[in-house]
């Protein structure tokens, strides 16, 4: 299970994609078909401030190749498939998600 939360900097949905960005996680769900979804979640990492790394790390990236379920109910996501689900939750400006193993 991983979970992230942070202030909302922007949200773009679409059919195919759900990116939401936020202080300190980002979070992309990629809808490539009924079958086909990939979400990555990437988390904020203290860095050295000199460094041109990039400040953040990819917590978890995965695809599912199976049937997905998506629903929406107000600012409340949940995405499941065979190898995972995702709940994603924007509230005040807020936003919180945890993945299910």
């Amino acid at each position: 299970m991983m979970k992230g939360i942070g202030t909302i900097k922007k949200i773009k949905e679409n059919q195919q994609r759900i990116t939401a960005s936020g202080e300190h996680a980002d979070l992309q769900l990629v809808r490539y078909s009924d079958y086909v979804l990939r979400v990555t979640a990437r988390q904020q990492r203290v860095q050295n401030p000199t460094s041109k790394a990039n400040p953040y790390a990819v917590i978890q990236s995965e695809d599912n190749r199976g049937a997905l379920s998506f629903e929406k109910q107000g600012n409340h996501y949940q995405i499941s498939g065979m190898k995972f689900r995702v709940q994603m939750e924007i509230d005040n400006g807020r936003l919180t998600f945890s993945t299910l193993d």
